[in-house]
């Protein structure tokens, strides 16, 4: 099994297709760039469309390199932002659950059922595994969980918030995009 298949067995259960804040997606080539890895994302068809159709979408890769930074945090913090990637509403900064607010499943999004199979992707990427965002976090958003407040931003989408958070190891990569309207 290759390591990039062991990712998406993983991550399947959060990669349902009523996932309406989040998508996910794995590659198996780690020479690609973050920017082409997050674009593939972005423009796929099934991409939902957010409330600002004037900016043009989708973003360039060249647009999309533009926006990400390379994170410099230790494997913890790297874990905390992809946690709450996967479990907190963008723009209400609460627990998506279960249920979505319209009622629809979203899957398994709670904190303690995310974070293992996070730490094994994280294994699974490598030691040498780099991570990419669209955000730079200040060092307190760590202390407190808090990863709204001074959050600086680079939009990635037509929806009204969005993360990228793009991991590349030595044999994998992979992608989340959370998105959210107010």
């Amino acid at each position: 099994m290759t390591t990039a298949t062991e990712i998406r067995r993983l991550l399947a259960p959060l990669a349902s297709p009523s996932a309406f804040h989040l998508r996910i997606s794995v590659g198996h080539d780690p020479r690609i760039s973050p920017a082409h890895l997050l674009h593939a994302v972005v423009s796929a068809p099934d991409m939902p469309r957010g409330n600002y159709p004037t900016r043009s979408w989708p973003p360039t890769v060249e647009q999309l390199d533009g926006s990400l930074r390379l994170l410099t945090f230790s494997d913890d913090q790297i874990l905390a932002l992809l946690t709450a990637a996967c479990t907190e509403d963008l723009a209400y900064e609460d627990q998506v659950g279960p249920w979505a607010p319209d009622g629809t499943s979203v899957g398994p999004w709670t904190p303690d059922i995310v974070r293992p199979i996070l730490q094994q992707v994280a294994h699974l990427l490598g030691p040498q595994n780099r991570w990419w965002s669209n955000c730079v976090f200040p060092n307190w958003c760590f202390d407190t969980g808090d990863f709204y407040d001074g959050v600086e931003r680079w939009p990635v989408t037509d929806h009204t918030f969005d993360r990228a958070l793009i991991g590349i190891g030595d044999q994998a990569t992979v992608t989340f995009l959370a998105f959210a309207e107010d």
